[in-house]
């Protein structure tokens, strides 16, 4: 009995589900395996990271690095960089010349971050910023943020792509840091809990005699 085109064309067709619904079968098994070997091969490289981290005082978490251990000498700066920013308008003595006889020139507005007094001991301008470490230092505000690094012996190259700055910019807020804490602390007690950047020191090594 001959076939019609339509008839053939419906075998063909069903030949053809036929066809991907086998093949479909056949790989599925191999995927399926495939994606479970996948996901134990994940939590394995996860449990060995964590092994790592926990064996040589790593955290978890880069999100650690910004952990203060230090609470008292963030707080300390914290303090001391928002009275040197501060917008109040109260004339402090001249870092130069020591003289109280000053008086407010200008408020901090836009085009002045900060308060601008004028000393009538030596006639010149300042603000709370001169004389400081931190007087010519762009965003000034980000300073907050790198604070709480500073009790950590981490590498300045980790703080670096923790906050998405180069290593020159890390290295250029410590040592104005450090600087500014031996201003405003010359018996050196702050500025020796600064560790960010140090070297880990290794344990002396015992040989038997």
């Amino acid at each position: 009995m001959t076939k019609t085109v339509a008839e053939l064309q419906s075998e063909l067709d069903r030949l053809d589900a036929e066809l991907r619904t086998a093949r479909k079968q056949e790989v599925s098994g191999p995927l399926d395996q495939i994606t479970e070997l996948m996901a134990q091969w994940s939590i394995s490289l996860n449990e060995v990271d964590r092994h790592f981290r926990h064996r040589f005082g790593m955290e978890a978490s880069d999100a650690s690095l910004r952990r203060t251990n230090d609470p008292e000498l963030t707080a300390f700066l914290t303090r001391a960089i928002r009275q040197i920013l501060s917008d109040d308008p109260t004339p402090p003595s001249c870092p130069r010349c020591t003289s109280d006889n000053t008086c407010l020139v200008y408020r901090s507005s836009g085009h002045h971050p900060v308060p601008t007094f004028c000393c009538d001991g030596c006639n010149r301008t300042f603000t709370r910023l001169h004389g400081t470490s931190i007087q010519n230092l762009k965003n000034k505000e980000k300073l907050f943020e790198f604070l709480p690094y500073l009790a950590h012996q981490h590498p300045l190259d980790s703080v670096a792509a923790e906050m998405c700055v180069t290593r020159v910019t890390v290295a250029s807020w410590l040592r104005r840091v450090r600087a500014l804490l031996w201003t405003l602390d010359p018996s050196g007690h702050y500025v020796a809990r600064v560790r960010l950047g140090q070297r880990p020191t290794l344990p002396e090594r015992q040989f038997p005699y």
